[in-house]
């Protein structure tokens, strides 16, 4: 088994016997090395609500896409890439942690999900994927870290995106400043 519940009960709507019995929320950590990945996710999820990702150097395609009951991630140290469609349509996830070893998030990683209210990019992120933050509507602002030196077509478009914290000239942005195309959102930038 690679991964172990953390806390709670065993969260099957059958165990209880009822359809509408209250499930209480429970914590998940996936142990494991090489690449998290879809099959993994869906053979051990279950119904867990936070999750803690250890060991694994990277986060697989789609790995958790769709999963609406995550709530919160939290990535551990070894993961150096978390790859496309990752966590896209986790509409229920308003959290995540990604740790400093992380350098790349690639295309539509968070697409879709539409309770993430805030998110921080370590200064070890040097490239962003397209659409990365795509309707991500309770995004409202972000901090850029002077490492990115890329970002992907539209990473921001249809978000709720409204202000930027950038160094000025990074990526040729000016800030601060007022009514910015940024990647696919018009937003006010300002200084680190």
């Amino acid at each position: 088994m690679a991964g172990k519940k953390r806390s709670g009960l065993a969260n099957d709507r059958r165990a209880y016997g009822c359809g509408r019995c209250y499930i209480p929320t429970y914590d998940y950590t996936f142990t494991g090395n090489g690449v998290l990945t879809q099959a993994i996710v869906d053979s051990e999820i279950g119904t867990a609500q936070n999750i803690f990702i250890v060991g694994y150097t990277s986060i697989g395609n789609s790995a958790f896409f769709g999963k609406t009951q995550i709530r919160s991630v939290t990535i551990g140290n070894s993961v150096t890439g978390i790859r496309g469609f990752a966590f896209a349509g986790c509409i229920s996830l308003t959290s995540i942690t990604i740790p400093t070893s992380v350098t790349t998030i690639s295309g539509q990683v968070f697409s879709g999900c539409i309770s993430l209210t805030s998110i921080t990019i370590p200064n070890s992120v040097t490239s962003i994927g397209l659409r990365v933050f795509s309707r991500c509507i309770s995004l409202t602002s972000i901090t850029i870290p002077n490492s990115v030196t890329s970002i992907g077509s539209d990473a921001f478009i249809n978000s709720g995106l409204t202000n930027v914290i950038i160094a000025n000239g990074q990526l040729g942005i000016l800030s601060p400043y007022t009514n910015v195309s940024f990647f696919g959102a018009t937003v006010t930038t300002q200084l680190p």
